[in-house]
């Protein structure tokens, strides 16, 4: 059953600056995982690929850009799970999780954008941003063990998934960044139907 919300949804905007802050990450503090991104060009893309990024985050921006990061990021997740589906414990448990983290993790990138705490930090970071990638996963895969009435639904649980896995990874980040803006653009399209979709329990395997 699918019942039309009277209001007009502005979380679809949120989303979709979430994908846009997703998207320009590699070249500005825009999201949580800028400070862990920069690591990741020095252990992964220069030492392995040979690239040379020059992602040197410093400055005013990084005082705030990744906190507002983390609200373009963990609001439409939370609006998604209340307003699409409909509050299920699992979903919102998870996703409020992933808030915490989200926040958390843009914390120490701001610290770590104004204060050199060295490689120790670094792996801290990494650690936070592990279990945001595991909970995106997990996620992900449970909305695709479930039945939904919206086949974009079932394609956001798996680029959701993908994101997770490449994020928990470290190795795949940008892999993982560019399907989790993806995600946001298709969560954008879900949260501009305003529609209240309800589902039922797993089917059986």
């Amino acid at each position: 059953m699918v019942r039309w919300r009277e209001r007009f949804p502005y979380e679809w905007c949120v989303a979709v600056s979430g994908a846009v802050a997703l998207a320009i990450s590699p070249w500005g503090a825009s999201i949580p995982f800028s400070g862990l991104f920069a690591a990741w060009s020095r252990w992964v893309a220069e030492p392995l690929l040979g690239w040379h990024l020059g992602t040197v985050y410093n400055g005013f921006v990084c005082v705030f850009l990744p906190i507002l990061g983390a609200a373009s990021l963990s609001y439409p997740i939370l609006a998604f799970c209340s307003q699409v589906l409909e509050a299920r414990r699992y979903f919102v448990s998870v996703a409020r999780a992933t808030a915490v983290l989200m926040f958390l993790l843009a914390g120490m990138a701001i610290v770590d954008a104004t204060v050199s705490l060295g490689t120790s930090w670094e792996l801290g970071q990494l650690t936070v941003a592990c279990g945001i990638g595991v909970l995106l996963a997990a996620f992900g895969f449970r909305l695709q063990r479930e039945y939904v009435l919206s086949a974009r639904i079932r394609l956001l649980g798996i680029t959701l998934f993908i994101a997770g896995v490449c994020i928990a990874s470290f190795l795949l980040l940008p892999v993982g960044l560019l399907a989790l803006s993806v995600t946001y653009i298709l969560l954008a399209i879900v949260l501009a139907q305003r529609e209240h979709v309800c589902i039922s329990p797993a089917r059986p395997r």
